[in-house]
């Protein structure tokens, strides 16, 4: 009868020990890792001078061009400030369209302001701004744009959207006439 007293001595011990076990376990991977708090940031916004040659271009040739100025490339960069040889400078990237995924510009031309002339050149092609056209060629490829404000398309969409819903909530509420 000790024999089998023991056995279950040694049985509840062996329980008892791995409960403790288990328990610790759980207890090491439920605590925090680590005291320190992440704190997060928000992204810096920074305004952008107002400029009219900054913007989409459309119009005649078949191209599209999108201008910025150079010393924007900095201004979602923390911490840096603007380089004064990028003041007057430009780039304008040439598509055959707005909104193509994944799309890569034809030609990335690089311009300085002179005046109220901005003067192109790059990937074979050269171009001017002045007097509200872009006009651009390269051998018998030309194109003659005008700035224009687009809406993104996202926005559009949810315009779309919206004149639906109130044009339903609309006869929803008007009823029967």
């Amino acid at each position: 009868m000790e024999v089998a007293t023991s056995a279950h001595n040694t049985d509840l011990g062996m329980k008892v020990f791995l409960a403790a076990l288990a328990t610790g376990v759980a207890l090491l991977f439920a605590a925090p890792q680590s005291t320190s708090k992440k704190v997060e940031l928000a992204h810096p916004f920074y305004w952008a001078a107002s400029d009219p040659l900054r913007g989409d271009w459309q119009g005649e040739g078949g191209y599209v061009a999108q201008v910025v100025r150079a010393e924007d490339k900095i201004l979602s960069v923390p911490n840096l400030i603007p380089d004064a040889d990028d003041v007057g400078k430009y780039q304008a990237n040439i598509f055959r369209k707005f909104d193509v995924p994944n799309d890569k510009p034809l030609a990335a031309l690089h311009g300085v302001l002179s005046g109220s002339t901005v003067t192109f050149s790059g990937d074979g092609w050269s171009g001017t701004i002045a007097n509200g056209h872009f006009k651009g060629n390269k051998g018998d490829e030309a194109f003659d744009l005008q700035h224009v404000t687009r809406m993104p398309p996202s926005m559009a969409r949810n315009r779309r959207r919206e004149r639906l819903y109130y044009s339903t909530e609309r006869t929803w509420t008007r009823g029967p006439k």
